[in-house]
């Protein structure tokens, strides 16, 4: 595993949250995806679960309005994604969840305003 997801990993393990920038639109699902992986090879994938967070529920009734697969598939992973290509509605969501701690790993496209 790369430094930057050995850190990503040892951050949420600690109980913290962590926002990786990406370059490009794509990127943001790509990388989002990549963590993920690595999170599940390694047995990590428990400490970035949003199903202990008290609205996570609600959170996921309220995703399931999204038409953005890839939004729904990686907050279930406790992944989000925040790109300017993503409707208004979904950043805000993606938005909300980050700040409600419902999910540990956002990856915004960077000079976005985003999670």
């Amino acid at each position: 595993m790369a430094t930057a997801d050995v850190q990503v990993s040892e951050l949420v393990q600690e109980g913290h949250q962590v926002m990786v920038f990406v370059h490009a639109r794509k990127e943001t699902v790509n990388a989002a995806k990549k963590l993920k992986e690595q999170a599940i090879e390694e047995g990590m994938s428990t400490f970035f679960d949003p199903s202990d967070h008290p609205k996570c529920g609600i959170y996921r009734r309220d995703i399931s309005t999204s038409r953005n697969k890839e939004m729904k598939e990686l907050f279930d992973a406790g992944f989000g994604i925040h790109h300017a290509g993503m409707l208004r509605s979904d950043r805000n969501m993606m938005e909300r969840m980050f700040e409600d701690q419902a999910i540990k790993v956002c990856l915004p496209q960077r000079f976005d305003d985003g999670c």
